[in-house]
């Protein structure tokens, strides 16, 4: 079976390494920019020469939150083994070396945008855009891997006279640098991975961090001594964040932490896929798509150990297909 794989980041990585690996199995993995790791690439420029974005929701001084003990494929263990929670370059110096130990650069289509997927027959039609000769290809492939990955698509949420605010409104996407913030007065609302984390990055450049959140869980738990819980936001005014609880605070800057938007615009509708309330449906176990099971997606679930989890996903559905050669 000759599969491709969209993305070049951890879920491509492996899928690439279990199919290149397998038997009865051949694999073209496309990748628009022109290196491999996905969000865990950072880069301050926004767009490159051909307004194609060029920057993932990486920010300067991110660490992972979860510890590199369980941000593991099989076959290669981190080199560094002082610390525990990685800064992002340790995670992409990883996915390189994993690349380069399993020789699976060879199979990728760098710089090359996937903009059509659909069914024909049992198989699938791929097109794909050569960017450096602005040229577009068609390939047929009997299988598709869908891992562009869930963290690039910004959702923000709909707050009374948002638009009336004057200072300035970011989603936790374009956050890069601290130093941006500094002596300002943050509203952060969220208070996820990246709400948190952020909170922590900021806490020594800005005056002063008001952290918006329903989430009682995370109140015991230690932050710098500038950091201010919050309730849920009311309202804007020009200059200022209205609680519900009817308390209000003057403020420089807003921070959307609020998540991220699944989108598959190379998808076409015959694939049937629908997305409702940033659901992902009709999958099964959300991996397999229903009506094509020849189409997977892996990678959806989050809150979760994501390394050991892409890898299981892409073990299940080459086993799958396995049975049906």
């Amino acid at each position: 079976m000759h599969v491709a794989v969209i993305g070049c980041g951890a879920a491509g990585l492996v899928s690439a390494k279990h199919l290149s690996n397998a038997e009865g199995f051949t694999c073209d993995v496309f990748e628009k920019s022109d290196r491999v790791g996905g969000i865990w690439v950072y880069s301050e420029i926004e767009s490159d020469s051909r307004q194609l974005p060029t920057h993932s929701s990486m920010y300067k001084n991110l660490r992972t939150n979860l510890p590199k003990e369980v941000m593991e494929f099989s076959g290669l263990h981190y080199k560094r083994k002082d610390i525990s929670y990685l800064p992002a370059q340790d995670v992409i110096d990883y996915l390189n070396e994993y690349a380069n130990l399993f020789d699976l650069k060879k199979h990728v289509k760098f710089e090359n945008l996937v903009t059509s997927v659909k069914p024909v027959g049992k198989k699938w039609e791929l097109v794909a855009k050569d960017l450096n000769k602005d040229e577009d290809y068609t390939y047929i492939y009997d299988a598709v891997f869908v891992c562009n990955g869930h963290y690039s698509v910004p959702i923000y949420p709909t707050i009374k006279n948002q638009e009336k605010f004057e200072g300035l409104q970011l989603h936790s996407h374009e956050y890069r640098i601290p130093e941006r913030f500094k002596n300002m007065r943050v509203l952060i609302i969220g208070i996820g991975p990246s709400g948190q984390d952020i909170s922590f990055d900021l806490a020594q450049h800005a005056q002063i961090i008001y952290l918006s959140n329903h989430s009682p869980e995370y109140l015991s738990s230690r932050y710098p001594e500038n950091v201010v819980f919050k309730p849920d936001v009311s309202h804007f005014e020009k200059n200022t964040v209205c609680y519900k609880d009817g308390s209000s605070n003057e403020i420089d800057a807003i921070l959307y932490c609020t998540g991220y938007a699944y989108k598959f615009p190379f998808l076409d509708e015959s694939c049937g896929i629908e997305i409702n309330e940033n659901y992902v449906s009709p999958l099964y176990k959300q991996l397999i798509c229903i009506p094509n099971t020849t189409l997977a997606f892996i990678g959806l679930p989050f809150r979760t150990f994501i390394f050991p989890l892409l890898e299981t996903q892409v073990r299940i559905q080459h086993q799958k297909m396995s049975w049906t050669m």
